[in-house]
């Protein structure tokens, strides 16, 4: 989605997005892009800094208070170091500055939001299927210490964390 209240920056990012395969819709200000992420759910959104009554910053607030892995891509052409500083420590994926010139940092960041996304929902996925097939269905074990294993799992599996298992040679 892009959210901008200039309708020719909406336009023309819009075109360019779906030459690369996105669906793009469009919002003026950050009430609608509010209404339309309510309706339509988009994966990425990429909203200006400085629009009229709600700022790219307060959208960006909103946007991480309801989805918090959304990613959200800042674009304004009054960028400063501090404004850029502010939006990455609320979340934004990225700041960029208008006039958008270098199309292939955007196609880049977008296409990395977009692998991003595709391992979360994979992650979902294995998770409800998992949940399914009774949590850890082809561990065996009955003993108090396996159990407490499988809850160690349980908990550590919630988490987005690496987690490297060691054991002797040969226990699986």
């Amino acid at each position: 989605m892009v959210v901008d209240d200039d309708a020719g920056i909406r336009a023309s990012l819009g075109v360019i997005l779906q030459n690369w395969g996105f669906e793009a819709l469009q919002a003026s200000d950050a009430a609608e892009a509010i209404r339309l992420v309510e309706r339509q759910d988009p994966d990425i959104v990429i909203t200006d800094l400085v629009m009229p009554e709600t700022s790219g910053l307060d959208l960006l607030r909103s946007l991480k208070a309801g989805d918090p892995h959304r990613p959200v891509l800042l674009i304004t052409a009054q960028g400063n170091i501090d404004v850029a500083v502010e939006a990455m420590k609320l979340g934004a994926r990225d700041f960029l500055t208008k006039p958008l010139t270098d199309l292939p940092k955007l196609k880049a960041l977008l296409d990395d939001a977009e692998r991003e996304l595709e391992m979360r929902r994979k992650a979902r996925r294995l998770t409800a299927r998992i949940e399914e097939n009774g949590g850890l269905g082809d561990f065996v074990g009955v003993s108090k210490a396996i159990r407490e294993v499988f809850e160690l799992i349980e908990s550590v599996a919630q988490r987005d964390v690496s987690v490297m298992i060691t054991g002797e040679s040969g226990t699986g």
